[in-house]
């Protein structure tokens, strides 16, 4: 039996009849973006990989600065689950919430005391947060500076 064409269907063609052309439009372009992006996944995927990477590399040496020995599975796992927590709207950059659940993981998941985990769950968000303003704020400065230079050429 051949895929059915959803462009080319008849119900298809019958239920489209029913949508403004705005909602057809935005339809069209929803599924183009959705089936375009797979062309970025040789290229995306690997960096992405790489970052996840440094995230887990990042906690890892927090760990070791701590003293506590943790599975790279471990290190892995919560790296991993705290940067996606940063993506969930509760609070602006995840902040307290992604701490609460990092303290959680370690202390149900990894028996890891609650002291130890709540300065892991700091220090690892501090380090991420402040390299960031850091980094951010030395680029910003440049920039403007390569602004200024070339608004006076």
């Amino acid at each position: 039996m051949p895929a059915a064409d959803p462009v080319n269907d008849k119900s298809a063609i019958f239920l489209r009849c029913f949508f403004p052309g705005e909602v057809r439009r935005i339809g069209r372009l929803f599924r183009e973006g959705v089936l375009h992006s797979f062309r970025a996944l040789p290229f995306a995927g690997p960096i992405t990989l790489i970052i996840w990477g440094a995230e887990a590399m990042r906690l890892m040496f927090v760990l070791w600065a701590l003293g506590i020995d943790l599975p790279a599975s471990g290190i892995v796992f919560v790296a991993v689950a705290t940067s996606l927590l940063t993506t969930v709207p509760l609070t602006p950059a995840g902040f307290g919430f992604v701490e609460i659940a990092m303290v959680y993981v370690l202390t149900e998941g990894f028996g890891l005391s609650n002291s130890n985990a709540v300065a892991v769950a700091v220090l690892d968000r501090a380090v991420s947060v402040f390299s960031v303003i850091v980094i951010g704020g030395i680029v910003y400065l440049r920039s403007r500076d390569d602004f200024r230079t070339s608004a006076d050429r």
